[in-house]
């Protein structure tokens, strides 16, 4: 059997330590019962999955697509940015805000509407806004989820409504939350139970409530985003707080996307937690790697 060097073998065990600083103690439980066949828990701090089911199945997942649409609003525009709506964009199906052709809004309100209303008219208008056209945007969109780890997403539209090949996972999804929930301004966004709506066809601002009922009923929940079509089914995107943790649950396709995330982090909370094995700069510190003696 082949010897491995030592030096080799001084890099692997280095590898290990660094990559093996924080791990879950997850206690052997019975988990909850979850309605849907494609779910995915994940702990906001390192990524790490603590349960999944079928989290790597592609599937079609509706206005959950709207949390990438604001992360590249967030990174290539300003709140304060005037967008006009398109004929395109005035167009859009339901779910809308009846924005017409012609109008200006904020890039913030558009914001807003289309993450608490999930209004499909105000994602095209921001992706027309940073991208030029929708397609382009789209693009934009799965480079955007293939660099932050999201694989199996590709992306055709900024809203979400169905069309083929626009797509992703349990997991992707998750990791796209925990990457939104990373910019402040849209993580206070998402976190907002009911905010005004200054809509440009109407004298007085729209009162809008958050799609998400998880904000009203389940303790420390702050987000993220929901989302419903025929081929999607009921989809959730959900987080919530507790103690310094932060749980990120998907359930897609669910008969009960509330009660499902709810559980799940429920059950994340109270049978897993989040340990330091060895301290990262001791283990560097106290590390010395072997002399390696390069052949001539």
């Amino acid at each position: 059997m082949k010897k491995i060097r030592p030096e080799i073998k001084m890099l692997l065990s280095l590898a290990g330590i660094i990559f093996g600083l924080f791990f879950f103690v997850v206690p052997v439980s019975a988990l909850p019962n979850i309605s849907s066949s494609y779910y995915c828990l994940v702990d906001g701090k390192s990524g790490q999955v603590i349960t999944a089911r079928n989290a790597d199945v592609v599937r079609p997942v509706a206005s959950t697509t709207k949390m990438m649409t604001a992360i590249l609003v967030a990174e290539y525009a300003s709140p304060d940015e005037i967008a006009v709506v398109s004929q395109h964009a005035g167009r859009t199906p339901q779910y809308s805000i009846g924005l017409r052709a012609g109008q200006e809004i904020a890039v913030s309100e558009l914001l807003k509407v289309a993450l608490l209303r999930s209004a499909n008219d105000a994602a095209v208008v921001l992706a027309e806004h940073i991208g030029g056209d929708e397609q382009f945007f789209g693009h934009l969109m799965s480079k955007k989820a293939f660099a932050i780890g999201a694989v199996n997403t590709h992306f055709c539209n900024a809203s979400g409504l169905p069309i083929a090949d626009h797509y992703s996972t349990a997991y992707d999804l998750a990791l796209i939350g925990r990457y939104l929930l990373h910019n402040d301004y849209l993580r206070s966004i998402v976190a907002t139970r009911q905010t005004t709506f200054k809509h440009p066809g109407y004298q007085q601002p729209m009162i809008i409530k958050n799609t998400n009922g998880l904000l009203t009923t389940y303790p420390g929940a702050n987000g993220i985003k929901t989302g419903t079509t025929n081929a999607a089914g009921k989809c959730l995107v959900a987080s919530a707080s507790r103690n310094n943790r932060q749980l990120i649950a998907v359930s897609l396709k669910s008969a009960d996307r509330q009660r499902d995330c709810a559980s799940l982090m429920e059950y994340g909370f109270k049978n897993s937690m989040l340990t330091k094995v060895v301290d990262k700069s001791q283990a560097l510190n106290n590390c010395k790697l072997p002399m390696v003696n390069t052949p001539p």
